[in-house]
């Protein structure tokens, strides 16, 4: 996340992908109805530090944060979280901790950000599952997709009450400090048991950094956001953990050396128990693809035992817990779709391993990466794993120059072409795809990898097709779907 839009008032936005947003029918009259999409429209005029632009270590500060939570009761400080940061993996380790917890009938909040193709994806309640893993019926009041509408309304309130006293506009809160403390007020409207929040950006001075967890994750710790985190892996780790708490238990990935001392500095610093991570059981079958995925889910597995000896979760059978991690999806994160493994990868240790996991040597890939990547990086992470690249263009959201990036593979000496349009690269490396396949075989799965951006183009193409071309080949989520 990159900061750089300004205070704009309540204007029509693009959306992140580039396509026009229709004029927002609320502006102006506030007798008008109150939507979610306008509302995520108003949310996202403000100061948005996940757009492109020049970083300014002042706008990530909790003072904001902790007012704007104030003024809205704090409902953070009554909610039971599990709290997880990393610089990759972190919102599957959370998807994976929720579906554990509602294989153990518990109701869930889960918020997670990026969003892949719309606002709601951030925002999940987790509904409590039977031992044959049906979804049951329950009588909570409203919906999710309508508490998060009453509450967005309450949340957005606030803003221009702000500006009315006189507020200084770089203390109005941000576009993710919006959306979190709407988390925080919907899922405690919604009478979740647990929330899993997953950190935006470091850890230390994230706007989920207020809560009160009962565990900390930290997944895996990479070279990611440097003009923000800092330029070594240590000071990236020093960010991340901040969010480790006095007394806290803490589990954490495998790390390098570097950043495992940071973690376990802090940890003994805090008096925060560290937590021995067990390997996942090879016979659990996963859905979200990827080696790092069982990495992921393993951490999830501890700190749902940790929560458990803690008698905070109820008992559940093995193989309920087992089928809840088999389940568990989370769009554009490992997941297949149709023809495609989707993965918003965008640092070269990630994407190395994405390419490496998820597709058979000599595959093709969509590339789209935006400004500010390591491209030289990322395309020797290809290199050996991939014999056709279609570089296109990741939307509009964040810059990206995709006629860099293609000049970036050709230096590296990997065959590539350049096709800005997104539909016409699918197009491109299907027909590529089908060319390198043996005669009678399936062609192996195309790779769209480099940014979410880029991941919310295609998966939106995809899903705009006919049923029978984008039915995924793996098991849906049943009774977990985000707010609609």
């Amino acid at each position: 996340m990159t900061p750089g839009d300004q205070d704009r008032g309540a204007q029509p936005l693009p959306s992140r992908t580039g396509d026009p947003r229709e004029e927002d029918p609320q502006d102006g009259d506030p007798r008008e109805e109150w939507t979610l999409d306008g509302a995520f429209r108003r949310f996202e005029s403000r100061t948005n530090l996940e757009r492109g632009g020049t970083p300014h270590l002042r706008q990530y500060r909790l003072n904001r944060m902790e007012a704007l939570l104030q003024r809205l009761g704090n409902p953070q400080e009554s909610l039971p979280v599990i709290h997880v940061a990393g610089s990759k993996g972190k919102g599957s380790t959370a998807a994976f901790t929720a579906e554990l917890l509602a294989a153990a009938s518990h109701r869930v909040g889960l918020y997670t950000s990026p969003h892949v193709t719309d606002y709601r994806e951030r925002f999940r309640v987790l509904t409590p599952r039977s031992g044959t893993g049906e979804t049951r019926e329950t009588t909570r009041g409203d919906s999710p997709e309508e508490i998060l509408l009453k509450e967005s309304r309450r949340v957005w309130e606030l803003v221009p009450a702000l500006e009315r006293e006189g507020c200084p506009p770089d203390e109005l809160p941000t576009t993710f400090e919006l959306l979190t403390a709407l988390a925080f007020c919907a899922f405690t409207a919604a009478d979740c048991e647990f929330a899993l929040l997953e950190t935006g950006l470091g850890g230390r001075l994230d706007a989920t950094n207020l809560c009160v967890p009962l565990v900390t994750i930290i997944t895996r710790l990479e070279l990611e956001h440097q003009e923000y985190l800092g330029e070594t892996l240590a000071e990236i780790a020093r960010e991340k953990a901040g969010i480790i708490k006095p007394g806290i238990p803490l589990i954490t990935a495998p790390q390098r050396r570097e950043a495992r001392s940071v973690l376990a500095r802090q940890a003994a610093l805090q008096k925060a128990p560290l937590l021995r991570l067990r390997p996942l059981d090879r016979s659990i079958p996963l859905t979200l693809g990827g080696e790092v995925q069982r990495i992921n889910a393993a951490l999830a597995l501890g700190a749902f035992g940790e929560l458990h000896r803690q008698g905070r979760v109820k008992d559940a059978p093995r193989r309920v817990l087992e089928e809840a991690l088999t389940r568990t999806t989370l769009p554009g994160r490992g997941e297949r779709l149709a023809d495609l493994y989707l993965d918003g990868a965008h640092t070269p240790e990630s994407v190395a391993q994405v390419v490496r996991t998820l597709t058979p040597p000599g595959g093709v890939a969509i590339l789209g990466v935006v400004q500010g990547k390591d491209l030289r990086g990322i395309a020797r992470a290809l290199a050996p794993a991939v014999s056709r690249v279609v570089v296109s263009r990741p939307g509009t959201f964040k810059p990206g120059d995709p006629s860099e990036v293609f000049r970036t593979l050709l230096d590296e000496g990997i065959q590539a072409e350049l096709i800005p349009d997104p539909l016409e690269a699918l197009t491109r490396a299907r027909e590529l795809n089908r060319l390198i396949a043996p005669p009678a075989e399936e062609p192996p799965p195309i790779v769209v990898t480099g940014s979410f951006y880029m991941v919310g183009e295609i998966r939106r193409l995809v899903l705009a097709e006919p049923s029978p071309a984008r039915e995924p080949r793996t098991a849906r989520t049943e009774g977990a779907g985000p707010c609609r």
